[in-house]
């Protein structure tokens, strides 16, 4: 029985890297990938290698550009959920880089779950974007938000 492949990557805003990532995937045989920070202008590049691709939106910009999470896999997707656990799908506010709490403010924070088959077997893989933080330690802000998927998740259980 194969062994499930996740690779999660962090683009960064237009930094031309989804070429060397898709690169990378395919020569590791990468099932599932998971990416964040992807503009809307770079999902086709994903389309070209992936039979499911799915961009869940976390901010926009003043010219117009949205900037989400990719998933994309070539498994069989059974199931796939979005539950925003900072902000919501309805509201997509201006990206405001000018402090870490502005930016935390104007980010929507997806949790995007697929679940997808190997080998006749089922898993599921999640994929975020976590708040930012000037640091790059974990914040009281952090620990809610983690908090506050973890409740929604065992809710789902019960």
């Amino acid at each position: 029985m194969a062994k499930l492949k996740v690779m999660s990557v962090f683009l960064g805003r237009d930094k031309g890297q989804v070429p060397a990532v898709l690169a990378c995937a395919r020569d590791y045989g990468v099932h599932v990938l998971c990416v964040q920070e992807v503009m809307l202008s770079e999902l086709a590049l994903f389309e070209k290698e992936h039979k499911f691709v799915r961009l869940v939106p976390m901010t926009r910009f003043v010219d117009g550009r949205t900037m989400g999470l990719v998933t994309c896999t070539n498994l069989p997707v059974t199931e796939e959920r979005v539950r925003y656990y900072v902000g919501d799908a309805t509201t997509l506010p201006l990206f405001d880089e000018s402090s870490a709490e502005r930016v935390n403010k104007t980010k929507r924070r997806p949790l995007f779950t697929v679940s997808v088959v190997l080998d006749g077997r089922q898993y599921w893989v999640g994929n975020t974007h976590f708040l930012y933080s000037k640091k790059g330690e974990p914040t009281d802000e952090h620990r809610s938000a983690l908090c506050a998927a973890r409740s929604g998740r065992e809710r789902r259980q019960h």
